[in-house]
């Protein structure tokens, strides 16, 4: 640390923390610009202190020696000799510098006691480390903090410090700092069992190093954030050792007071809710930070924060993702700033390296050779199987297998009810495919004597595992489930279909998507009588209606798709990767008559294949049907939910809404609609859920929306303009046009450095296409669409 006045240096302090004596090789006094060598020539100087302070012992011998104990300054003083220093320079060294001890909770009650009476709010402890965070920051660069400058940092720390206390809704629930701990012996032991048996990874499995770090992979996530990349999407199939790779990356590569990880987000509102607290984090420090997403299929906002956070210049965002909720993502790689994907697969060459160093550790001690365990494991499978097979006597397909017949055999022998057996066959069934499971309606549904005990029974066996708030069962992985469920049903005794039914109204709405999906994609042959049980299902929350609306319109579009497969294969063939344009495209019907209009056009370009394409049409299933599914559901199903409490609700309401008026069915949702107040949204919802639930009603009926958006006009305006910075719409009969402010932070506050002019380019691009996409939203009956910026 150099302490200047002014230009002029008036103070050196050299650091040091050893839990062992300090001596003189603690300074490296061989290398010719360490800290003696330095020293030597500040002591020149007049009017200069040069200090060492330890937070731990001063050997002996460097104490004595500056103390003037003469046989002690004699080995100092041969020792420097023998590293090149003058007599001189040695003089210099025993009268210029001083040495002294620094008591380590002495100074933190200090700084704390400090902090405590300067901060409001209090949290001297999270400022503290606010505030070395920045410390270090500047430290690496060799940046000079003034005195004004650390009194403005500890200011905007309390400041920040006491907002993050009024929204610790966010802090420690959805955002949580990943922190290093201490894993002692006893718990290593658990943790291993827990890892090696196929649990979901965990930090302290980490911290525990039990894991294999796998480098070429750790290395491709390092350099694609290396070369600039702002947002890493680690992919791959369930099993294959996700979320693994990105706690390790986070251990091993980034400090522990820049990292965070996302629990959950819930929708868009809260997503700006979660991205503003993390930006005044951002703001604050100064430096960067890392924010780990767990992408679960009912997390369906998830690219809403990434968008919320790309403005930030220092955040950098880890996702991990399984392959299908990857593909069902709707945002374009530039809406998430070109993120860079490291694919997971696991060949036969990654696992002869995991083998070797698990051997090595001592921890796969059951096969002599790789080429033993590989033949055993036969090939094909998972990470996580692989990881089993090698570290267990025995497989975990023949494991849980052997789990379970002792479960049958004690439901014969009477010490297991036969209710706990059919507990956790709908527990596995549904936790499979990615749902939870409601503790309290299964258990009373099943009679359960003693639910607590089961719980502990089957957790105790590594069954089952509750949620954290204890309220749900979740999977402790799918894989395991999976296997599981395979060894619980039977097609004559305890079908997977009247499993399946039975567990559905157990299932919490917002997992609704993620199960009905799985089994539509994994049990055709069950699709109908999942349907017939839909049919008599009565959602109480519209984010239920809209997860099973979802749900029958993939199944509807994967139906139309396998209806059409030979056709779209000739397609293929002929027309290479055009060929979708040459049949009727436009299955949603969102443009009447375009797909024929292209055609024509096609025709007048003189196209050779218009006859050919005229015949792949007139064979191609009506794309109207691909609706069938949920044509049929909406008409015959009773949809009457509770009206929208939150954010969620009202995203599904208007997705819903929307589907029903486009596909002419508005009218099943008529008694539904007469309950829809959007006070509370136009209060609290985000901007673009609510345009969302203007444009939806503005599909519907006249007179619903004169009734429901009408008299809150002028209020819904007032807020558009206001957090669009819009200062004048522009309005005719056939368009509207937006004249707005382009806030300057916009290109440079935000980014914290100057904005080059690609970079503002795409910057303002963005925020074009974001207001146009708005104003269309809040004006939704227009033909035409414009802005101007000022």
């Amino acid at each position: 640390l150099a302490v200047y006045r002014g230009d002029h240096l008036i103070r050196v302090v050299q650091v040091k923390a050893y839990t062992d004596n300090l001596t003189l090789s603690s300074f490296s006094p061989e290398k010719p610009h360490s800290f003696f060598h330095r020293a030597a020539n500040l002591t020149t100087r007049e009017n200069l202190a040069v200090e060492v302070v330890s937070f731990g012992p001063i050997g002996p011998e460097l104490e004595g020696a500056w103390a003037s104990h003469e046989r002690h300054q004699i080995a100092i003083r041969k020792k420097f000799r023998d590293h090149n220093f003058s007599d001189n320079q040695i003089d210099r060294l025993f009268h210029g510098v001083k040495w002294s001890n620094a008591d380590e909770e002495k100074l933190q009650s200090q700084i704390y006691g400090f902090l405590s009476n300067s901060l409001t709010g209090g949290d001297p402890e999270n400022a503290f480390d606010l505030l070395v965070a920045w410390l270090y920051l500047a430290s690496e660069n060799q940046r000079r903090i003034s005195y004004a400058d650390l009194i403005l940092k500890i200011n905007a720390v309390g400041l920040y410090v006491a907002e993050r206390s009024a929204h610790h809704l966010e802090w420690f629930t959805s955002i949580v700092p990943i922190e290093d701990c201490q894993v002692d012996e006893v718990q290593s032991e658990q943790l291993a069992r827990e890892f090696y048996s196929g649990v979901a990874a965990r930090y302290t499995h980490i911290l525990a190093d039990i894991d294999v770090p796998r480098a070429n992979k750790l290395q491709e996530v390092d350099n694609a954030f290396s070369s600039g990349s702002r947002i890493v999407v680690i992919h791959g199939a369930s099993g294959q050792g996700k979320t693994t790779i990105a706690l390790r990356y986070l251990h091993d590569y980034v400090p522990e007071n820049w990292r965070f990880a996302i629990r959950y987000v819930q929708d868009r509102t809260h997503a700006s809710l979660v991205a503003n607290a993390l930006a005044e984090h951002l703001r604050v420090i100064d430096a960067p930070m890392y924010v780990y997403i767990d992408v679960s299929p009912r997390d369906h906002e998830w690219p809403e924060l990434v968008r919320e956070l790309l403005d930030e210049k220092n955040i950098r965002i880890l996702v991990t993702i399984r392959e299908e909720d990857l593909a069902r993502r709707i945002s374009s790689d530039a809406e998430l700033g070109f993120p860079r994907t490291v694919a997971l697969d696991f060949d036969q060459n990654e696992a002869r390296s995991i083998f070797e160093r698990l051997a090595a550790r001592g921890t796969a001690k059951i096969y002599p050779t790789f080429e033993d365990a590989w033949l055993r494991f036969g090939g094909e499978g998972p990470l996580l199987e692989f990881v089993y097979s090698i570290t267990q006597t025995d497989s975990l397909r023949d494991r849980l297998h052997h789990q379970v017949m002792r479960l049958r055999d004690d439901v014969r022998a009477g010490t297991l009810a036969l209710e706990e057996l059919d507990f956790l066959r709908a527990c596995v069934v549904a936790t499979a495919y990615e749902a939870r499971i409601d503790i309290t309606s299964l258990a009373k549904a099943l009679l359960l004597k003693d639910p607590i005990r089961t719980l502990q029974l089957l957790e105790r066996e590594y069954l089952l595992r509750p949620s954290e708030d204890k309220i749900h069962i979740e999977a402790l992985h799918p894989i395991r489930s999976e296997i599981l469920s395979s060894e619980l049903t039977d097609p004559a005794f305890a079908s997977w279909q009247d499993t399946a039914l039975m567990v559905i109204p157990h299932i919490p709405e917002s997992d609704l998507e993620s199960f009905l999906l799985y089994a539509f994609a994994r049990k055709p042959a069950d699709v109908d009588a999942l349907i017939g049980a839909l049919e008599e299902c009565r959602p109480k929350t519209w984010t239920g209606v809209a997860a099973i609306w979802r749900a029958l319109s993939w199944l509807g579009m994967r139906e139309y798709v396998i209806a059409n497969q030979e056709l779209i294969a000739e397609a293929q063939n002929c027309f290479g990767d055009g060929w979708f344009f040459l049949l009727k495209y436009d299955v949603a019907g969102i443009s009447q008559g375009a797909d024929e209009r292209l055609l024509e056009a096609l025709e007048t370009f003189n196209f050779s294949s218009h006859e050919l394409a005229r015949a792949f049409r007139a064979r191609q299933t009506d794309p109207p049907t691909a609706f069938n599914r949920l044509f049929t559901l909406a008409k015959t199903a009773k949809i009457e939910p509770a009206t929208p409490v939150n954010a969620s609700d009202w995203d599904g309401f208007a997705e819903v809404y929307f589907w029903a008026a486009h596909l002419g069915i508005e009218e099943v949702l008529h008694k539904a609609i007469q309950a829809i107040d959007i006070s509370w949204p136009l209060e609290y919802l985000s901007l673009r859920s609510l345009g969302e639930i203007i444009l939806s009603l503005a599909l519907g009926p006249n007179e619903t929306y004169q009734l429901k958006i009408e008299p809150f006009q002028n209020r819904i305006l007032e807020r558009f303009r206001t957090e669009t910075k819009t200062i004048f719409l522009e309005e005719t009969e056939d368009a509207a046009r937006a004249h707005f402010i382009l806030p300057v932070e916009l290109l440079q506050g935000k980014q914290k450095e100057p904005a080059d002019d690609n970079n503002s380019g795409k910057i303002l691009e963005n925020e074009t296409r974001r207001l146009l996409e708005l104003l269309r939203l809040f004006i939704p009956d227009r033909k035409a669409y414009g802005l101007q910026g000022y």
